[in-house]
């Protein structure tokens, strides 16, 4: 549990914490018997080769399977398909820098995304921006299977931001299947 210190509000009468390792199934598998949704926010802290998304999402979506549970929510990245609209500079640094420099990243995000939007499950893929340790604003722009206008990646949107459009998307059937872009 030392690694959820660092993050305000990760107690909650609603919310319990599981360790486990998404490549080990018996460490988690079993605590999603009963539950209505999954929220999967993998990520990693280096920049080699990963399976960390793609197979840990496989592995997730194994466990709903088994115990029945349909709504599922990744947290993936907007970099991954940039608007047409993104300022010019943005697209210059993400496409030749940030894409080049986390590209087994994205990469293992892409397959993670074709996996999720192959199955059947009620799924929907948040993409935030660079995240950051802000506080909860409230005050962010959603854009469903559609491009973000005016998106400004760069700055970034808080992690508790993104906590909160998790939440609020669980039981919005407009997000279904969708592709969710968020930003301020």
């Amino acid at each position: 549990m030392d690694q959820f210190r660092r993050y305000p509000g990760t107690t909650h009468f609603g919310l319990r914490i599981v360790k486990g390792d998404v490549f080990d199934s018996g460490t988690f598998h079993p605590v999603m018997e009963g539950k209505d949704a999954v929220v999967s926010a993998l990520g990693v802290q280096q920049r080699k080769p990963t399976t960390v998304y793609s197979q840990g999402t496989r592995n997730i979506m194994e466990g709903m399977y088994k115990y029945g549970v349909k709504r599922l929510i990744c947290v993936s990245s907007s970099a991954l398909e940039l608007p047409p609209q993104t300022p010019f500079l943005s697209r210059f640094f993400l496409e030749q820098f940030l894409k080049r420099l986390l590209k087994n990243l994205y990469a293992d995000m892409e397959r993670m995304e074709h996996a999720v939007r192959r199955s059947d499950l009620d799924w929907s893929v948040i993409r935030p921006p660079r995240l950051t340790n802000g506080p909860v604003t409230h005050n962010y722009r959603i854009s469903v299977n559609e491009p973000m206008v005016k998106p400004k990646m760069i700055r970034g949107v808080s992690r508790a931001d993104v906590a909160d459009c998790i939440v609020s998307q669980l039981n919005n059937s407009a997000s279904l299947h969708g592709v969710i872009e968020i930003s301020y």
